[in-house]
């Protein structure tokens, strides 16, 4: 399902993120996207301190999910999942496979941040064991739109 992203996959990752309602549901995701805004994320990944997977289904690109340190006890993950796959539960598959998967960093927390009217990202991480820990607001073009900043609790 997950595999590391290359300069190969920016044709795919154009054809996925082009589309202004999957960009609208994401923080840095610009519209219309280009095969530079792709080349341009996918070299800045070589020394990011976010850990971007590819998100495969019988070998095909379907989306991204990554993971960062937010701060010392808390991981937060992000992802997207181009619109034909929308409503197939690839999203929620994802989230539940990168938490349980031994790659994934082992802090007491983990976190996401859902625009307030994404009902199906926030389904996704409740389906996962989030919950809601308070409203937030988040950059998103310029304009700062509100949000759900989501906690799930590793026992």
């Amino acid at each position: 399902m997950f595999r590391e992203f290359n300069l190969e996959d920016s044709s795919n990752i154009v054809a996925l993120l082009n589309d202004a309602d999957v960009s609208k549901w994401t923080s840095h995701i610009p519209f219309p996207y280009t095969e530079n805004d792709a080349i341009s994320w996918l070299k800045k990944q070589e020394n990011s301190l976010r850990k971007p997977l590819a998100i495969e289904i019988e070998n095909k690109l379907v989306g991204c999910i990554s993971y960062w340190h937010l701060d010392s006890l808390t991981t937060e993950v992000g992802y997207w999942i181009g619109k034909s796959f929308w409503g197939k539960g690839i999203a929620t598959t994802a989230v539940s496979s990168l938490l349980d998967s031994k790659i994934f960093p082992t802090t007491p927390k983990v976190a996401a941040k859902v625009a307030a009217e994404n009902i199906g990202s926030q389904r996704v991480l409740e389906k996962c064991g989030f919950k809601v820990n308070k409203k937030c607001r988040v950059e998103k073009s310029g304009k700062m739109i509100d949000a759900f900043f989501y906690i799930k609790t590793n026992a």
